[in-house]
């Protein structure tokens, strides 16, 4: 079932993804924002906590469409690289769905979730990645269900 957010619950859900990760702001230097809607997220977290933010875009979908390999934008995965002198990052996506994005970057990059870095995100499916769960979510979402947030077109 599509699930539509507007602008109102989805600041509300923000708001409430914030207070969780609210006094825990200081374990991370910089916030990674996954494009295309984990940047919309990111930057929001970032700019509240005075948190350095860089952004990566991995993506495993065209539209709707789920592809078997990510697109990566490649300088994106370079300039992370260099700039990798961080003690610990907060890595944010707007949801945590299949948990293949989450995966890539761990494979991708060899830093330990829970060690190096801790995820926020708005949801959370448990159903298709229970051994991925975020440190910070708000809401947990269906197989079932497909969320559209506001800044999505259809």
């Amino acid at each position: 079932m599509k699930i539509h957010l507007d602008q109102t619950k989805y600041n509300n859900l923000l708001l409430r993804l914030l207070q969780k990760i609210n006094g825990h702001q200081d374990e991370y230097e910089v916030v990674l924002g996954i494009k295309n809607g984990g940047v919309w997220v990111s930057r929001r977290i970032a700019n509240f906590f005075y948190k350095t933010h860089w952004d990566i875009h991995i993506s495993f979908y065209d539209g709707e469409q789920r592809l078997t390999e990510p697109f990566v934008n490649e300088n994106d995965l370079l300039i992370f690289k260099k700039k990798w002198n961080f003690t610990k990052l907060l890595w944010v996506d707007d949801i945590v769905d299949s948990g293949s994005t989450l995966r890539w970057f761990i494979d991708k990059t060899g830093l330990v979730k829970g060690k190096d870095f801790s995820v926020a995100t708005i949801h959370w499916c448990e159903e298709n990645s229970p051994n991925l769960e975020p440190e910070f979510f708000v809401d947990k979402k269906l197989k079932s269900d497909w969320i559209v947030y506001p800044w999505e077109k259809e």
